[in-house]
């Protein structure tokens, strides 16, 4: 028998290419499809214009997506979970649990400024949606909070045992829930109202009213008086 050839297998680098190229594309349209729905509004967007604005045929739009809705669903996937990534880098650069805590408040204000319309697509488009997809681009956008919610639970547990907070309820997940709750506030009123304060001072508001909803130790009252303006030290 003569000897058999040897079936090579198939290089991975070019399904890799392919991945990264495809990974590019949907970047590409789901940025274009942002913009898009920014200007229009979810109703008044539509397939042809997302797929002019980014460049690519419309049945190339389909193929990766199949509709508009799943477009919008992708996106605010998208951002979800870019905007976590970036919290939880952000908040680790903290010296402190406390100073991780004001990190991760402070992150998540400079990302929603840089991206506004992200914020305001959100809040205010999911309402156009049918009820099988608004529930579930409800059920991933609900996860991808929990899992904020729990890393900033982790957080503030740390700080209160630490004594960074003097917190009346000893339940993490209801202090982080109650902070997450002004935050959400704060951060309504910042992108829907007309009132617009800068950015860093906003950043300062949240988290004093945080530190005070959480509960400011005896330290950090004191350093707070010490560094108020004017005030001199003896």
């Amino acid at each position: 028998m003569g000897a058999r050839s040897a079936v090579r297998p198939a290089s991975p680098a070019p399904i890799l290419r392919r991945e990264r190229e495809r990974a590019f594309r949907s970047r590409l349209i789901l940025e274009a499809a942002e913009e898009v729905f920014a200007a229009r509004g979810f109703q008044g967007a539509s397939i042809e214009e997302i797929a002019a604005r980014a460049e690519v045929a419309i049945a190339t739009l389909y193929n990766m997506f199949g509709s508009k809705e799943a477009i919008f669903a992708a996106l605010v996937e998208y951002r979800q979970n870019e905007c976590f990534e970036q919290v939880r880098t952000f908040a680790r650069t903290g010296s402190t649990p406390r100073a991780q805590v004001e990190r991760l408040v402070e992150a998540i204000f400079r990302y929603f400024d840089a991206h506004q319309a992200a914020f305001r697509i959100y809040v205010g488009a999911t309402h156009g949606f049918p009820w099988h997809i608004r529930s579930s681009l409800g059920e991933r956008s609900f996860a991808k909070y929990q899992e904020l919610l729990e890393l900033l639970a982790s957080l503030v547990g740390v700080a209160v045992r630490q004594g960074a907070y003097a917190a009346a309820d000893d339940d993490p997940t209801r202090l982080a829930a109650a902070a997450m709750g002004v935050l959400n506030g704060l951060l309504t009123r910042r992108h829907t109202g007309n009132a617009r304060a800068g950015l860093d001072d906003e950043i300062a508001r949240a988290n004093a009213l945080i530190a005070r909803l959480l509960g400011m130790s005896a330290a950090a009252k004191s350093s707070r008086v010490r560094s108020r303006p004017g005030t001199r030290r003896r």
